[in-house]
């Protein structure tokens, strides 16, 4: 992956319009959604509205290759100093030092958010909103793309009890379909809930591998066939990671010092008479060496 040095500005764009400004930091990827429309249809005298698209950068971090080493740090401390005549007592420290290091982990993905709120009834059936345009990178990377959709609904009477019907479904691709029939965009929803007369549904879909500075186009779609209402239709992506930088971490903590022992101070030992003596008859017989070198004084030569 080629890491950029210069900050990177991101224009995202609905139409001609601009819509948002992102400033990436250094070495980001741009990921830019153009171009993107809202189609719809059997919406009674309901409207579509779009918010977005957006992007924003999200980064993350995680450690690995902990270590930890733990060492004992010893050290005394004179409690009581020898004299001649008594022993001294010294206290003996352990202090444990611990140093943990590891590898931290920095990553950026970038996310892609558009939405429609719609409105309107769905007496006949057959209503769908669609979500299109192209997305490109500035550098290689993924994107997957998730859909999530939530309405209303009225309830099926069966000889079995009251039911809710076909809830909506969904359709992505790299292009649009001629047609939106029930049939085709039935897909595996992987969350279904639903409550009193209201539903919410999501189906997470393809990654695309996106081609550095080439756009890719895509088409999603949501149905509902008939009692089946929907307020709202959302598109999101995710990136792969990318921007991975490593660094080598590492701390230190100092425990609490520790008594492990204490040990005696033997006495200081007194001087020895003869040693005393020799020092003196050394000194005297360094001055009587010097007197010697300097010669009779001035008397003695007047005489």
């Amino acid at each position: 992956m080629t890491v950029r040095t210069a900050r990177e500005t991101l224009k995202l764009s609905l139409g001609t319009a601009a819509v948002a400004v992102w400033v990436l930091p250094a070495g980001a990827v741009t990921i830019t959604p153009s171009t993107v429309s809202v189609g719809s249809n059997n919406l009674g005298a309901g409207t579509v509205s779009l918010t977005g698209p957006t992007v924003s950068g999200q980064s993350f971090s995680s450690i690995h290759d902990l270590q930890s080493t733990t060492t004992n740090l010893l050290s005394s401390e004179v409690v009581t100093p020898p004299t001649e005549t008594s022993s001294g007592l010294r206290y003996l420290y352990s202090t444990p030092q611990t140093t943990t290091s590891w590898l931290q982990d920095s990553w950026t993905v970038d996310l892609l958010e558009m939405a429609v709120q719609s409105t309107g009834t769905n007496a006949s059936g057959g209503k769908w909103i669609s979500l299109s345009g192209s997305v490109s990178a500035a550098d290689a990377v993924s994107i997957r793309f998730s859909m999530e959709a939530a309405g209303t609904f009225s309830a099926i009477s069966t000889p079995f009890g009251v039911t809710a019907p076909l809830l909506a479904s969904f359709f992505f691709g790299p292009s649009a379909v001629s047609s939106v029939p029930g049939a085709t965009t039935n897909t595996d929803l992987t969350t279904l809930t639903y409550s009193a007369n209201t539903f919410s549904s999501a189906f997470s879909s393809m990654s695309f591998n996106l081609t550095p500075g080439v756009a890719q186009p895509f088409v999603a779609y949501v149905y509902a066939g008939q009692d089946v209402t929907i307020n709202s239709f959302e598109l999101s992506g995710a990136t792969s990671n990318y921007g991975l930088v490593t660094t080598p971490q590492s701390s230190v903590v100092t425990g609490s010092r520790v008594l492990i022992g204490a040990e005696q101070i033997a006495p200081i030992p007194e001087a020895e008479p003869a040693l005393i003596l020799a020092a003196g008859l050394g000194a005297v017989a360094a001055l009587s060496r010097r007197r010697r070198r300097a010669g009779p004084g001035p008397l003695a030569a007047t005489a």
